[in-house]
């Protein structure tokens, strides 16, 4: 249901995720230079109760960009967009939209432009919809 999401150019893989190891709830980041044969140390990018769902995107500049389900409260989730530099130092989270936290929210996506991303997800309030935003130079 959470399970990792992988984006690969040239040398560079990243990869999100969602974890509740040790009964703490977080999204995760791991990145790579060389094609994924060895990983830098795990980047935190939300430790907040997340519910989860994670994607990720590939950015200009060796950055990369992470969407999650960023928990409001039991019933409302938030997506929201994070990038982290080529350094591994994560900016301020981004939110983009309100969603319930159940599963009836699927699972949000991205697409890098390169500096720029296109964000959809599902927003099932008033019938099932499919929401975009354009997320300029997180």
């Amino acid at each position: 249901m959470n399970g990792p999401r992988v984006v690969s150019r040239g040398k560079e893989v990243s990869v999100a995720w969602h974890t509740e190891a040790g009964g703490k709830p977080r999204v995760q980041l791991a990145t790579s230079a060389d094609r994924g044969a060895t990983f830098r140390e795990s980047i935190l990018i939300d430790e907040d109760g997340p519910v989860g769902r994670a994607d990720v995107a590939l950015l200009d500049g060796g950055r990369t960009a992470v969407c999650w389900l960023g928990r409001l409260d039991a019933k409302r989730a938030e997506v929201r967009v994070r990038s982290i530099g080529a350094d591994g130092k994560p900016g301020d989270a981004i939110p983009v939209g309100e969603v319930p936290a159940d599963r009836s929210s699927g699972f949000p996506r991205m697409a890098s432009t390169g500096s720029s991303l296109i964000v959809a997800w599902t927003d099932p309030t008033n019938g099932f919809r499919v929401r975009t935003a354009v997320v300029t130079d997180p």
